[in-house]
Order: C-alpha cells, then structure tokens, then sequence
C-alpha cells in the first residue's frame, strides 16, 4: 500500500487552494496522513512596508489559518483522528515551500493556480512551475476549472493515468492503482498517439499497454486500455472532461517525446482540466511485499 505519511498544503486562502485543501483532505483521511497547511509571507512584495508590514501580514495568516480550520471542522470535513497542523512561514514562496517539505519529509505536496497566462501573473502559478521541476516529492495541483464538486473530497474514484509507455510514465500507475484501491474505484490507461501515426498503430500500442500491465503490480485493477490521437496536452484534458475523471495521475514524461517540455504539458493539463491532477518527478518504488512505497 502506497504511504502518505506527511501532506504539505499550500494555501494563499483564494477559493482554488482551499479547493485543493479539500481534495488533500480527503486523500489524508484515506491514507491516515498527518496534514501541515503552509502560508508563505513572502518578503519580496513588501518594500517600504519593511518589517511592520511583514508582522502584520504574518499575524492574520495564522488568524486566516485557524478560521479555516475551524470552517473545515463545521463543515465535517476533517475526520476522526486527522491531525491538522498549521503553519506561516517568511521568505520566497517556492523556496520555503520546498525547504518545508524536505525537512518535514512530505509524501505529497498540494498546490492551487489561478491559471492565467502568463506566469507574472498568477498568484501560484510561477510555484507550480517549480514545482514541477524541483518538488523533492509528488504534486497534486488545482487549477481554476475545479469546482467543488464530486471529485472534492472521499469522492474520487475514477483515475486516469496517461502513458507513452515510458518508464517515467509508467512510474504514475502503481500510484494511480493505490488511490484507487482505496476508493473501491479504477483506473483508466490513456495512450496518446501522433495524429500522422500509421495506421493500425493504436491496436499495436494498445498490445504493448496490455503487456506492461501483465508485468505491473495490480494490473488486472486498471479497467480501461484507451488510444487517442492528438496533441498531448489536449488530448487528456478532453478524455479527462468527457469522462468525468476524478483525478489525472501522470509521470512527467506521459506523452510522446518530441512533445513540449515537461512542465509546460503539465501545466497545460493542471489549468485546463476539470479535476486535480497528480505528477510524479521520481519512481514509486515496489517492497519487497509488492506494496508500494510513496518515498
């Protein structure tokens, strides 16, 4: 079973991070996580203000910070025994954010962005770039199209997990299969190929899906084989909203690769899609048991 000991959420206490603190939520209550909500006060905007202004802000973020909690509480959204720290921390966003889930040896890191272009503008948006590149573990990311809705919360139970085939693609699988198993829920394999692709090469890529899950852990639990033409980026995020995904879960590397850059696909996805998506830099390693291991 995957282990999501520490969750790091990130909150600016806009109604698209607390989203994504209500979809972290009810992935900690699954996994039985401890839970650290972070605000960043970040020195960089204040100028003149120096000091003064840096207190103050610091001291209504925990204020803000026991206001949601308390919110969440009323609300019934923080199970039995779920521990629920907060935090406000001073310093560049992406760097503190980092430092905290290194030192606290986060299993998952949550994030919202706005989504607008142009990454100057978003309030999230440049951390999610980061994040992308250098987050020490996964990411779950909520863009602006995600509601509160039935993928909020214990809800989610359709996962769909994007492929080339690639082993850093094929690293989302196991984790996509845990979250699943933990819902009673599935899993949908999706492999993009090049509109120019010949034909018959969706039935071939289709066989080599096939074969991969006969090798993987679980494999029988992955209800759909599914092969799409088009561009990547969009691609997914059509086969997400039509389908009514709960959760994208892909490796950085989950489209074939003459494509974009990582990030920049992922990103795409995160802002365009209805649901959070999930990405992993690293592998999900195996135990020796055939549990996995989310470190």
């Amino acid at each position: 079973m995957l282990s999501l000991g520490h969750i790091l959420i990130a909150v600016d206490f806009s109604p698209i991070s607390v989203t994504g603190l209500r979809h972290a939520l009810g992935i900690a209550s699954r996994y039985r996580s401890t839970v650290s909500l972070i605000h960043v006060v970040d020195t960089a905007i204040y100028g003149a203000s120096g000091p003064g202004g840096i207190s103050a802000d610091s001291d209504s973020a925990l204020r803000d910070c026991e206001n949601l909690k308390n919110s969440l509480k009323n609300e019934g959204c923080l199970s039995e025994g779920l521990t629920l720290q907060t935090l406000v921390k001073v310093g560049p966003i992406w760097n503190t954010i980092k430092e905290t889930a290194e030192q606290a040896g986060s299993a998952l890191l949550v994030l919202g962005t706005h989504g607008r272009s142009g990454f100057s503008k978003l309030l999230l948006g440049s951390v999610a770039e980061c994040a992308f590149k250098e987050a020490p573990c996964p990411v779950l990311t909520v863009g602006s199209r995600v509601a509160r809705s039935k993928s909020a919360g214990n809800q989610a139970k359709r996962f769909l997990v994007p492929t080339d085939l690639s082993a850093e693609s094929i690293n989302a699988l196991p984790y996509g299969m845990s979250l699943a198993t933990m819902t009673n829920g599935d899993v949908t394999l999706l492999h993009v190929l090049n509109p120019n692709a010949a034909v018959g090469a969706g039935e071939l890529e289709a066989t080599r899906m096939d074969e991969v899950l006969q090798k993987h852990y679980r494999g029988e639990d992955v209800a759909n084989l599914v092969v799409e033409r088009g561009a990547p980026a969009d691609t997914i995020v059509k086969y997400a909203d039509q389908n009514e995904m709960d959760m994208v879960v892909m490796g950085l590397r989950a489209w074939a690769p003459n494509g974009p850059h990582m990030w920049h696909t992922a990103y795409k996805i995160v802002t365009q899609v209805r649901c959070p998506v999930l990405t992993l830099r690293s592998p999900v390693r195996l135990t020796d048991e055939g549990s996995l291991s989310g470190t």
